[in-house]
């Protein structure tokens, strides 16, 4: 049987990071052959910050339980694959008043793809673009406070006290979150007001918000309160002003908006970067007040403000298209988000990096130790030039010289928060009912009692899912939570754009061909036809003329085609019936023409809602179609799982 380990050739036995360790080990019922460690970041992430210590413990344990067992720890980091070599699985042989530190084996794994593990096929890859890199960033003053900081945090982890450490960590992540936006706090509060109301703003800018740590910081009886409170009264001090500068601007916005005045007159096309699609509508937005001619430069496609997934799709054009791109501008990008660009085949021959000075020296650090392996041989010109640009940027900034050595933990990448409440309801200018939901995972949704939510089907052998009214949703019930957060994770695993771009086209020319089939001496006289074989509730033809009013459509670039179709899904069907379209054709039609194309010309909060409940509601219909679609429509709806949660709380007002 395949979980009954005994009989099994081949058994997996997992601990998680909050188990007791021993008790696991000792409860295995036969050998373990190898220990597999997962130090990815989301590994990282579970263990704490203590992690290296928690893993030599780990493996300590596990060897005196198993001997000879195999350790394999994988990682995609490559400070943590130093730390791990030279610190965590290093091995130690102790000779009188002598220790002996053995690094222990590794191995580098290159792959332009994520089949990491599967046999090279010797396709040549042909590396072109990124001939000149530059880098700006800002240090000043927050430099000063991040280092003091983390004195504080070293303090407090001398002295035992890891939830110190931890708060202190946190603290110096928001500091450097809202110094790295792209706009001040009061644009992002505004700006997400009127996307998402204001209870979304409240959240969005609560995650920037420091208050609370400091509050956890200086309580009575804190280690640090004790142990270091001149240091401590004095670093809170110059937080609080850090923090109250970036309301009105930070030091990402006025390295943007320069970036943008330098290349607004440019000849050749410029591709701005964000983190998230939300953050570069707020950089746009937010330039667009001060720099009116921006806006012209943007309609007329020769500057372009996207995220991750869009510039994604502009680097799979035909090169004729995406030549046109001549020069790459990363705003605020993560430390694995900037090598992963490096390793993109193709890239624009200009790349201009905005970066904080944390960042940049980490980056530098990492861009130098790959340049040295033989495995990134393709990578060597572009990681040494980086490595350069980023340590001579970093030094003018006033940075420490770079140590390759140093085993000191980088500080968490700057990453924006999408903050804790989905807005299903969306913005209104008068009250409405609305009900809240308080979820297992900490996260709230507000929604009317009409929104259709999804929700996960009980009592299935497989994982599936269906659609409930808000009103019909109580606690005990578990449901996916499709907010800004879900519509990050699903699109590098299925670009509803791009698919809606193609079907788009199919639905109009089978209307057209169908429509031309119709009995009928006058268009009118068509839709009569069609309009008696929908039946009851009866639509008016004068109404369908719309419908099949298609040739405006012929000659529009693909992101600008316009779905003529019912908005409604009964009458949608029951329009492809009178036309003779199979069933399976019109859900495959709605779930990709119709929904993701109407969708996809919405703003965050409810963007791409109904695209994805299609798929993950009516799976049939969404990968119906071409097969090369369908292991995206499975990754969605596998990877939706980690979006359910129970509904811990329920209650209902007026806002």
């Amino acid at each position: 049987m395949a979980d009954d380990p005994k009989s099994a050739p081949f058994f997996s036995f997992s601990l998680r990071a909050a188990d007791v360790a021993n008790a696991k080990i000792n409860a295995a019922t036969l050998p373990i052959d190898v220990l597999l460690i997962d130090l990815t970041r989301r590994g990282r992430a579970r263990l704490g910050l203590t992690w290296r210590d928690r893993i030599r413990e780990l493996v300590a344990k596990v060897e005196a339980a198993h001997r000879g067992i195999g350790v394999v720890a994988l990682t995609e980091d490559p400070w943590t694959f130093d730390a791990v070599r030279f610190d965590a699985l290093a091995t130690e042989t102790r000779m009188r008043r002598k220790v002996d530190r053995k690094v222990c084996p590794s191995e580098v794994v290159f792959a332009t793809d994520s089949a990491v593990a599967a046999p090279a096929e010797g396709v040549v890859v042909e590396w072109r673009g990124c001939e000149r890199i530059s880098v700006e960033g800002f240090g000043g003053e927050l430099v000063t406070e991040l280092a003091q900081l983390r004195a504080l945090a070293t303090t407090a982890s001398d002295a035992g006290d890891t939830r110190g450490a931890e708060t202190v960590r946190r603290l110096m992540g928001r500091l450097r979150s809202a110094a790295s936006l792209p706009a001040s706090l009061g644009a992002l509060s505004d700006f997400v007001t009127s996307a998402m109301g204001r209870a979304v703003a409240a959240e969005q800018v609560a995650s920037y918000e420091i208050n609370s740590l400091i509050l956890d910081l200086t309580e009575v009886g804190s280690v640090l309160s004790q142990i270091a409170h001149d240091d401590l009264t004095s670093s809170i001090v110059k937080a609080r002003a850090l923090r109250e500068t970036v309301v009105t601007a930070t030091p990402m916005s006025g390295l943007l908006e320069k970036a943008v005045q330098r290349f607004l007159g440019s000849s050749s096309k410029c591709l701005f970067v964000f983190q998230s699609d939300l953050i570069a509508e707020l950089a746009y937005e937010d330039l667009v007040a001060r720099m009116p001619d921006l806006e012209a430069r943007v309609d007329n496609g020769m500057i372009h403000f996207t995220d991750l997934q869009g510039a994604a799709d502009i680097a799979s054009l035909p090169d004729g298209e995406r030549n046109q791109f001549y020069r790459l501008i990363l705003v605020g990008p993560t430390r694995a988000q900037l090598l992963g660009w490096l390793a993109k085949p193709w890239l624009p021959k200009e790349l201009l990096i905005l970066l904080d000075l944390d960042t940049m020296r980490a980056t530098s650090r990492d861009a130098l130790r790959l340049s040295q392996y033989p495995e990134f041989a393709p990578l060597k010109r572009r990681l040494s030039l980086l490595a350069q640009k980023t340590a001579e940027t970093s030094g003018r900034l006033g940075g420490a010289k770079i140590k390759l050595d140093s085993l000191e933990a980088p500080l968490p990448d700057v990453e924006f928060q999408v903050g804790t409440v989905v807005d299903m309801a969306g913005p209104s200018r008068t009250p409405r009912d609305l009900i809240e939901f308080t979820l297992s995972n900490d996260l709230r949704v507000i929604a009317r009692p009409r929104t259709r939510l999804v929700s996960r089907l009980p009592s299935q052998a497989l994982v599936s899912y269906g659609e409930t009214e808000a009103s019909k949703v109580g606690e005990g019930d578990e449901i996916c939570v499709m907010g800004q957060a879900f519509i990050e994770k699903m699109r590098p695993l299925l670009n509803i754009s791009a698919v809606a771009a193609e079907e788009i086209r199919n639905y109009h020319d089978v209307v057209r061909e169908r429509f031309r089939d119709i009995p009928g001496q006058s268009i009118s006289a068509r839709l009569r036809v069609i309009s008696e074989r929908m039946g009851e509730p009866r639509v008016d033809p004068a109404k369908m003329r719309y419908w099949i009013t298609l040739d405006d459509e012929v000659d529009k670039a693909l992101h600008d085609v316009v779905p003529h179709a019912p908005r409604e899904r009964d009458t949608f069907l029951r329009f492809m019936k009178a036309l003779d379209v199979s069933e399976g054709t019109a859900r495959r039609f709605w779930a990709w023409a119709v929904i993701e194309q109407r969708s996809v010309r919405q703003r965050v909060g409810s963007v791409l809602y109904d695209a994805y409940r299609s798929i993950l509601v009516d799976p049939h219909g969404a990968d119906a179609s071409q097969l090369n679609r369908l292991s995206g429509v499975k990754a969605v709806r596998s990877a939706a799982e980690q979006f359910v949660a129970t509904v811990t709380g329920r209650r209902e007002f007026r806002g």
